[in-house]
């Protein structure tokens, strides 16, 4: 009975392991050229002359332009640092997102200028959330072992 034991700790290991909750944000920017080209962006989005779409639209760089500056999702480490700074801030919380500082850039709310190695940026979060895993695989591997555990250890009787 020994030798059956040995064969299913890598599977009651597997399930012991549950894969960590990701944190990520759905980010936006607008691209510049310039500090002041960014600053006169910047402006109009906060007088609401244009939103922070339209204003990727008409002024961005990058060809993110055409989903209204939509970079999608992104975990931390995953783009400039200083860009990072801003979506997550220097501390370890932002409210109970983790990763996140108190620091961190408020969900809907712009930036202001950000510099990078490829302009000057202003960034916008839509959303902040921790992604946790998937329960249907997790539920898949308990059933395996389960059924792995019923076939050797004996019944009560």
């Amino acid at each position: 009975r020994g030798w059956k034991m040995l064969t299913l700790l890598p599977l009651a290991a597997a399930l012991a392991f549950t894969p960590p909750s990701t944190p990520n944000a759905t980010i936006s920017h607008i691209l510049l050229p310039t500090f002041e080209a960014c600053q006169d962006v910047k402006a109009h989005i906060d007088s609401g002359d244009l939103s922070f779409a339209r204003a990727a639209y008409r002024h961005s760089l990058c060809t993110t332009r055409n989903d209204g500056g939509s970079l999608g999702r992104h975990s931390p480490g995953r783009w400039d640092y200083r860009l990072e700074s801003v979506v997550w801030g220097e501390s370890p919380e932002c409210g109970s997102v983790p990763y996140a500082g108190d620091d961190c850039l408020p969900i809907n709310t712009t930036s202001d200028c950000v510099k990078s190695s490829f302009g000057y940026h202003i960034v916008f979060v839509g959303s902040r959330e921790v992604s946790m895993p998937e329960k249907k695989g997790l539920r898949r591997l308990w059933g395996a072992v389960k059924a792995a555990f019923s076939k050797i250890l004996p019944r009560k009787r």
